[in-house]
């Protein structure tokens, strides 16, 4: 069995499949399969996907209808037989080509791993994300290491930043729930909530491609601020039924305040009234403010009022596009 199963979902992405696939390819580090999962592309992103699988031994290629990211995740999954799980969106790319070995030093007996990871322009310059992770907290209980990652603002949502033991995601049912955007929120806390052993490292590991035309993340649809408002109310339900302690707990809203800022930012834009009252009823989760963007629009609210914040908010999201 490889060591690692790299997982790449495929929707219409042809101008930068080729090179998402050239930076896993090109590792120095080769003890890994790669499973392509062409999810109903109407581009030639199939037909990309194939001459690599013809080319490479190490390929599995996964041909279904379009399911979303969900979908198509869960189906890579199933079909993967490495130690160590992976996922890469496939306009996304590895930062270069010792990108897995240096996650190799960190595998041992953790379900875990935080990796580095910095946003790429179209200009092809680089902002680091993720990747001054306090080396103090190596030393620390999981719950304490959790309780600093987030307070520090090094956990975030994606799932393309984490290296996972694949046994651990699969005794713990950790499959991505399908049929909703923003799904990693609610994966994430589920793993926070489960996870017995986590690592980081702060070396870097991946790019995070920056607002590409026609990319999900670019679009804010009514069921996206619906499912998230969806998942964020889920998420609170997980930690209340949990026993955990009251630091962790502090911690994961904390975690949650900063998804429910991104929220706000779209409350104006909600169609009805009753999805307004939803995303309203949550504000209280800004008290929990460790952030320091969270305690700035904390302030913010209590200065000028929820609708006129979300308004600035919205605004300033808007303009930055």
């Amino acid at each position: 069995m490889p060591l690692f199963s790299i997982i790449v979902p495929i929707y219409n992405v042809e101008l930068y499949l080729k090179e998402c696939l050239d930076s896993i390819l090109s590792q120095t580090f080769n003890d890994f399969e790669l499973i392509l999962i062409n999810d109903g592309s109407t581009d030639k992103s199939g037909d990309i996907a194939k001459e690599y699988k013809n080319k490479y031994n190490n390929i599995k290629l996964i041909d279904k209808e379009n399911g979303g990211l969900s979908s198509a995740r869960n189906a890579g999954i199933k079909k993967a037989t490495g130690d160590y799980l992976l996922f890469i969106d496939s306009d996304d790319m590895l930062v270069n080509e010792s990108a897995l070995s240096n996650i190799v030093p960190y595998l041992k007996n953790n379900d875990v791993i935080l990796l580095g990871f910095e946003k790429l322009y179209f200009d092809n310059t680089t902002t680091p994300v993720v990747n001054n992770a306090n080396e103090s907290l190596r030393n620390k209980s999981v719950d304490e290491k959790i309780v600093g990652l987030i307070k520090s603002n090094i956990f975030v949502t994606s799932a393309c930043n984490k290296c996972i033991n694949r046994k651990y995601f699969i005794d713990n049912n950790l499959f991505f729930e399908e049929g909703i955007l923003s799904e990693d929120i609610e994966w994430s806390i589920r793993l926070l909530l489960t996870v017995n052993n986590i690592d980081f490292t702060n070396k870097p590991y991946y790019y995070y491609r920056q607002s590409r035309e026609g990319s999900i993340s670019t679009t804010v649809s009514q069921k996206h601020i619906f499912d998230m408002t969806n998942s964020i109310n889920k998420c609170i339900d997980y930690i209340n039924n949990s026993r955990i302690s009251f630091e962790k707990k502090d911690a994961l809203l904390n975690f949650l305040a900063y998804q429910y800022m991104v929220l706000m930012a779209y409350y104006i834009e909600a169609d009805s009234k009753l999805l307004k009252t939803s995303i309203k009823k949550l504000n209280y989760l800004l008290n929990y403010d460790s952030s320091k963007k969270v305690r700035i629009i904390n302030l913010l609210r209590k200065l000028v009022g929820y609708e006129i914040t979300a308004i600035l908010m919205n605004k300033f999201v808007r303009n930055r596009k």
